[in-house]
């Protein structure tokens, strides 16, 4: 048996036992893993590379629907913990805007945010990488924000265009709240106005 512990919770999330899957978030979207797996006793396991279990998921469309799935699931659950925005809230501010989350996979290269345009939504990366270019940094090959990191908070809390634009690595999973409820959640959830001292602070969790 083994056992899951994500950052920021001491007690594990979860517990493992023969048969049970982990991992597929980092070898499907791609991106650092944000939870530590640890054998309770001896054990064996299959590993399957990457590159194969994304050509299973083009392959069979029922394997994909399956990852899709259960990383939505598996974010619910993980995502308050690991997002340093939503960490920073109340328990019952925290519920209030996770529940109003949407969650999306995004294809490759596709745009999430255009700099100079308003942005539609603010969106938490879920699963997978999203590239940051244009604004300050010019032509240059710019970071790229990674699990749990907020895009467009910037903009949509100060009615404001995007001074950033920002594309999928790969296919990503991303929980994304529209633009207008995000301003009333923020009247209502204060505390989320304290985000904009953090864009583009190392650590802070807040990407633009």
């Amino acid at each position: 048996a083994a056992y899951v512990a994500l950052p920021g919770r001491p007690e594990p999330t979860a517990f493992l036992s023969a048969g049970d899957i982990v991992g597929e978030f980092a070898a499907y979207f791609g991106g650092p893993r944000t939870a530590t797996v640890l054998a309770q006793d001896h054990l064996e396991a299959l590993s399957i590379a990457p590159t194969l279990v994304r050509a299973l998921a083009r392959r069979y469309l029922s394997v994909r629907a399956q990852v899709e799935e259960t990383a939505r699931d598996r974010a619910r659950e993980s995502l308050p913990f690991v997002s340093p925005l939503l960490r920073r809230l109340d328990s019952a501010s925290r519920a209030d805007i996770c529940a109003r989350l949407v969650y999306r996979v995004v294809a490759e290269g596709e745009a999430l945010f255009v700099e100079g345009e308003d942005a539609a939504c603010i969106a938490l990366v879920a699963a997978g990488e999203v590239e940051l270019y244009g604004g300050a940094m010019g032509p240059s090959r710019g970071p790229y924000a990674r699990v749990g990191e907020a895009l467009g908070v910037t903009s949509v809390l100060l009615e404001e265009p995007a001074g950033l634009s920002a594309r999928a690595v790969r296919e990503a999973l991303v929980a994304t709240l529209p633009a207008d409820e995000a301003r009333a959640l923020a009247q209502r959830h204060p505390r989320l106005y304290e985000a904009l001292e953090d864009v583009d602070t190392p650590g802070r969790g807040v990407a633009c």
